[in-house]
């Protein structure tokens, strides 16, 4: 991934630019698609300034484009998660004043305060379809071997759309246990270690409100889209 810095003007047809922040105006909302003078170029230094017609500087990461799916498991009648360590999450959760300091204290700041629930994700690679991708990230992080033709599409919606920008396609598989191939957990030589959770499905709607599980939109969209179509025929 390439970290970039996006210079760029949204200037309406019917203001002139403004010099300082006391005489600018706000911007006509229906002009918000009247952006000019963009340029990309590589990321050296952080400098913000006021949006309203002025010259703004703006951090973007290109990145691949991802997949996630949401995974039923018939037999267990539960939802497969993956549970990992997020380090971003993690230095969210702790002070500040540890910043900078050669080692945190995990006593204090036990890595669980790191831990997430996700989908299982991935992201895709040039050469391959989404179905592809989606299907092995399936087998590596949760260890189930599901068929193409047995991944049911969602939608597909733009990520992070303050810093990357990119696309993730969700899909919903359901599994049992005749299609375990293996253990899961990730791909250790790419350095992912990943803990596959088995979610009881009566649980499925408690997810989505409890704030104590740290737990990821796209997990949250899924859940949800789970509850609306396919919950109330699986609990008959």
């Amino acid at each position: 991934m390439v970290v970039y810095k996006i210079d760029f003007q949204l200037l309406s047809d019917t203001r002139k630019q403004m010099n300082n922040e006391e005489s600018a105006e706000v911007p006509d909302l229906d002009d918000i698609e009247n952006i000019h003078n963009v340029c990309v170029h590589p990321l050296e230094r952080f400098e913000y300034v006021k949006p309203c017609g002025w010259l703004r500087t703006w951090d973007a990461v290109i990145s691949h484009n991802s997949v996630a799916a949401l995974i039923y498991h018939r037999t267990r009648q539960a939802i497969v998660l993956v549970k990992q360590f997020r380090p971003a999450v993690y230095a969210n959760n702790i002070e500040i004043s540890t910043f900078g300091k050669t080692e945190v204290d995990t006593e204090k700041f036990p890595p669980k305060l790191g831990m997430t629930f996700e989908l299982c994700a991935g992201i895709i690679e040039e050469s391959i379809s989404p179905e592809e991708t989606m299907r092995k990230e399936i087998l590596e992080e949760c260890g189930y071997n599901v068929p193409i033709n047995q991944l049911e599409r969602v939608t597909r919606c733009k990520s992070g759309t303050g810093i990357i920008g990119s696309e993730v396609t969700y899909f919903y598989a359901e599994v049992d246990d005749f299609m375990k191939a293996n253990e899961g957990g990730g791909r250790s030589d790419e350095g992912e270690f990943l803990k596959v959770v088995y979610l009881p499905v009566e649980f499925a709607r408690h997810l989505i409100y409890d704030e104590n599980i740290q737990r990821t939109p796209g997990l949250l969209f899924m859940t949800m889209w789970f509850a609306q179509n396919k919950l109330d025929k699986i609990l008959k």
